[in-house]
């Protein structure tokens, strides 16, 4: 694979992003429910459109796969496309949502960008390269669970997974706050950037995902499943090495 050609994706990666940050930066028009609590509202397309667009500039034959509009392409490589994860928390106005974008080769995220709008950073990832920050402080992270540290979760959309909520009352008993904020991208983002200890999902997508996940790798954190299943059918984790062993010890009632 060149290395040119992966410059040219991360490029494009960090330019969706920065163009997303833009759309997004006043607000929404209107929104309305894709069923339940999921909500969406008029950027979500809007900016996922921009991506798409971006995209297909540069690199017409590859597969895109987003949110809102659905999947087309079929080349070797593959984009995953949230527009604005944490919707409902951008559609009341509260300041805590984000933008991802990744591409995969062979199933395998190489390359990821996520715009943090509210707050002008960009964080960017690429496989075996590590991980850049801009506009944001990076924090180191607890190299094991302590009193006082802290852990960002994310419900089923507006439910508890399985064994979250006894996981949340057997953290606070080691003195261990859990925030619960609404944006998956974001909450791993905030592991990668050190501004929390460990990150604790229901289950993985990479359009969901996939880019916060290859940032929080490549600045040094593990993924490591809480029961017996993969990511992907399941909970997990994503921390240092020490708290995720630790984490998952509870959720498996070993400690």
């Amino acid at each position: 694979m060149r290395e040119s050609y992966i410059n040219d994706i991360e490029r494009c990666a960090q330019a969706c992003a920065r163009e997303v940050a833009h759309l997004v930066a006043g607000g929404p028009t209107w929104s309305t429910s894709k069923g339940g609590a999921d909500l969406v509202t008029d950027r979500d397309a809007e900016a996922e459109r921009a991506v798409r667009g971006i995209i297909r500039e540069s690199f017409p034959n590859h597969r895109i796969v987003g949110e809102e509009c659905g999947d087309e392409g079929n080349g070797e490589w593959t984009w995953y496309v949230d527009p604005i994860d944490g919707t409902v928390n951008y559609a009341h106005g509260l300041p805590w949502y984000s933008m991802s974008v990744c591409a995969a080769h062979a199933g395998q995220i190489e390359v990821g960008a996520i715009a943090i709008p509210t707050i002008g950073a960009l964080v960017l990832a690429r496989r075996g390269r590590g991980m850049r920050v801009e506009g944001a402080e990076r924090r180191k992270r607890a190299d094991e669970l302590e009193a006082g540290g802290l852990v960002a979760m994310e419900w089923n959309v507006a439910r508890p997974w399985a064994g979250q909520v006894p996981l949340i009352e057997k953290l606070a008993t080691h003195d261990v706050t859990c925030r619960i904020m609404g944006s998956g991208t974001l909450a791993l983002a905030a592991v990668a950037l050190g501004w929390v200890d460990a990150c604790l999902i229901g289950s993985c997508d990479y359009i969901d995902h996939g880019a916060g996940l290859l940032a929080c790798v490549e600045s040094g954190a593990v993924c490591e499943s809480l029961g017996d299943w993969t990511p992907a059918d399941g909970p997990f984790i994503v921390a240092n090495e020490k708290v995720a062993a630790t984490v998952a010890a509870m959720y498996r009632g070993t400690s």
